[in-house]
């Protein structure tokens, strides 16, 4: 089974074993054993960077409290 990584930033860079330039785009797969890629391995990732969905998950990411109070909520302040 091949191995593949994906780009971690779109970014052009210089393949150093052929002095051309190579446009990389977030999120684009690569064979984990590409000369460029076994070069300038900050620039890959082992999982993709972006994952699209059409809709929310409950494990989708970090769970951030809301900056506003909604109507009849009161804050927990504590004063000093």
């Amino acid at each position: 089974m091949r191995d593949y990584v994906y780009s971690a930033q779109g970014c052009t860079v210089v393949d150093p074993s052929t002095n051309m330039k190579v446009r990389l785009a977030l999120g684009e797969v690569w064979d984990a054993d590409d000369p460029l890629v076994l070069a300038l391995p900050h620039l890959f990732v082992q999982s993709p960077p972006v994952v699209r969905q059409t809709v929310k998950r409950a494990d989708s990411g970090p769970v951030v409290e809301a900056a506003v109070a909604v109507p009849g909520v009161k804050r927990q302040v504590k004063r000093a």
